[in-house]
């Protein structure tokens, strides 16, 4: 499986487009795995107190759509908006439609309403920046982060899940900005960036798992990237060896 730089992914992305994949399709296939992930972490969502923190951009409405997902498998979800989504989102509305609460963070009072969907939160999910983000986090997304980081020294249970990468984490170059999350899991979208295997970024990750969003993966044959080394790679490139076998047997 490649590793992708930020203009690798950006240019796959294209390339599916171009052989009938649109962007709306591409986010409904990356939010359901990251649903479909985080059922797999935790064994259930069923009853589980689920934040899902909204950035802007891709990564906000892949957050939106894991969002629409968890809740119609059980989970009680909240969101919480820490910038504006366009008012014709298709997926802020099938959000609104539906019984998960949504906080405006862009609002003083809301922060303190964020404090206290924190209190009976089990998981987080952080969707505030993707690939995207490179200036330093700030404001509303910074103040978001700093609270939940407080709700973690108070409950050490709370789970944190990254969506892509962790909030505040360079993509390809792995620089850490101070107020980056610290991530229990990190469900990675459609292949590994680079950030996530140097010590800055991999600390800030936690367990990575990659989930499949419908980019073809011969997209990737002609780019020239590292290798990341799967076990079904692995599995795919040692023989199969009788049971009985010993040093001897080669």
């Amino acid at each position: 499986m490649k590793i992708l730089t930020t203009s690798q992914m950006s240019h796959v992305e294209q390339a599916s487009a171009k052989m009938g994949i649109s962007v709306s399709e591409l986010m409904e296939n990356a939010g359901k795995a990251v649903a479909e992930e985080v059922r797999r972490i935790l064994g259930t969502v069923d009853e589980q107190h689920i934040l899902i923190l909204i950035g802007p951009g891709n990564n906000g409405g892949d957050g939106l759509v894991a969002a629409r997902h968890l809740h119609d498998w059980g989970a009680k979800v909240s969101v919480c908006f820490c910038s504006q989504r366009p008012s014709d989102d298709k997926n802020l509305k099938l959000v609104q439609k539906r019984d998960i609460t949504c906080v405006d963070a862009t609002q003083d009072e809301s922060l303190d309403r964020l404090d206290e969907l924190l209190v009976s939160t089990n998981v987080v999910i952080d969707a505030l920046f993707g690939t995207g983000k490179r200036r330093p986090l700030h404001g509303t997304f910074r103040e978001a982060i700093e609270r939940v980081r407080k709700a973690k020294e108070g409950n050490p249970g709370l789970r944190i899940i990254a969506l892509d990468l962790p909030s505040g984490l360079d993509a390809d170059r792995g620089t850490v900005d101070p107020a980056c999350i610290n991530a229990d899991n990190t469900i990675t979208l459609g292949f590994p960036k680079p950030s996530l295997f140097n010590s800055s970024g991999a600390e800030r990750a936690g367990r990575i798992s990659v989930v499949d969003i419908g980019i073809p993966e011969h997209l990737t044959e002609q780019t020239t990237a590292n290798e990341l080394m799967t076990d079904e790679w692995v599995r795919s490139v040692l023989p199969e060896r009788p049971l009985g076998a010993n040093k001897g047997s080669f």
